[in-house]
């Protein structure tokens, strides 16, 4: 089983598109999770061979990466830190699920 030890030492390691290994192996995880497409088979696949804590450092790794996001996603917003209060009634409308209701919504459309 690979250890976190193994995937630091990713970061030495050169790759031919990426700076290097440790990059190509998060920016390839971060890019199945954010697609959603069969993302979970292709993030298990690919950590198949760590250990538990090798996967919990993936975990802390792209919990960083896709914070990330999100900031690139409130600049694009054009969103401001002074105002970032968003009512309880409308915090509430939030879908937690939105994309399994999607596929629901069209899988009931296709069936009638």
């Amino acid at each position: 089983m690979k250890t976190i030890k193994d995937i630091i030492s990713l970061k030495s390691q050169p790759h031919n598109i990426f700076p290097d290994q440790y990059s190509a192996l998060f920016l390839s995880l971060e890019n199945y999770f954010i697609s959603k497409s069969d993302r979970e088979s292709a993030i298990r696949s690919i950590v198949n061979d760590y250990d538990y804590k090798a996967r919990l450092f993936i975990y802390y790794q792209l919990d960083v990466m896709i914070e990330h996001e999100k900031s690139e996603l409130f600049e694009i917003l054009s969103l401001t830190m002074d105002d970032t209060f968003l009512a309880q009634e409308y915090y509430n409308e939030i879908e937690t699920n939105v994309d399994q209701q999607v596929i629901d919504n069209i899988r009931d459309q296709h069936n009638s």
